[in-house]
Formats: C-alpha cells, structure tokens, sequence
C-alpha cells in the first residue's frame, strides 16, 4: 500500500540524487577535456597550415 510506495519512493531517490550529482562532475570535466582537446587541435592546424604555407613559397 501507500508504505510501500513510500519505501520505494525514498530508495529512488537515495539512488538517484548522488547519481545525478556525479553526472553533473563528470560532464562538467568531459566539457574542460573537450574544450582543451579542441584548443590543442586547432594549434596543431594553425602550425600544419603554416608549414604547409611556408614550405609552398
């Protein structure tokens, strides 16, 4: 009946909500690793391109 509703409610939620907080950390770090990941790629293709430039004249 209801108690069991409510048992069951308050387990959810003890799952859910430390959950949900390490889903927040983690997509929080995988957002700094992306935008460090793209910083480092578009270095590496402003030097290849000035190579590239350099070596052409």
């Amino acid at each position: 009946g209801i108690s069991e509703a409510l048992i069951t409610t308050a387990a959810g939620l003890i799952i859910a909500i430390p959950l949900l907080l390490a889903h927040s950390l983690l997509k929080g770090r995988v957002q700094v690793i992306l935008s460090d990941a793209e910083k480092h790629a578009a270095t590496l293709l402003n030097t290849l391109t000035y190579a590239q430039d350099t070596n052409a004249k």
